[in-house]
C-alpha cells in the first residue's frame, strides 16, 4: 500500500499543475514561495520581504474555517475506520 503513495502523490501534484498552473504554493520561483534558493554553487538567498509578504498571504489563503475542520476530522476517521476493518480483513484471511 505505501508504494501506491508517491505516484498517487506526483498524479496529484501533475493535476494541480495542470488545471491550476498560477497555485502559487506550487510555484517553485523565489519570489512565489519566498523560500531559499540555492544558486549553483550551493549558496543560498534568501528574499525577506517577499518572504513575510508570501507567508502572510499564504496564511490568509490557507485559514481553516471550523466547518472545514469538522469535515476533516469525520473524513479522517472514515479513512481510518476503512483501514482498521481492511486489515482486520487481512488477518482474518491468513488465519490469525
Amino acid at each position: 500500500m505505501q508504494a501506491r503513495f508517491i505516484p498517487a502523490l506526483a498524479a496529484v501534484h501533475n493535476f494541480i499543475q495542470i488545471h491550476e498552473p498560477s497555485d502559487r504554493l506550487w510555484d517553485s520561483s523565489p519570489s512565489a514561495t519566498g523560500s531559499q534558493v540555492f544558486s549553483e554553487n550551493g549558496a543560498a538567498n534568501i528574499e525577506d520581504e517577499e518572504e513575510e509578504e508570501d507567508e502572510e498571504e499564504l496564511a490568509r489563503q490557507w485559514e481553516i474555517t471550523p466547518e472545514e475542520r469538522r469535515h476533516a476530522g469525520a473524513e479522517c476517521d472514515r479513512i481510518a475506520k476503512e483501514m482498521w476493518n481492511d486489515y482486520q480483513e487481512e488477518l482474518r484471511r491468513h488465519g490469525m
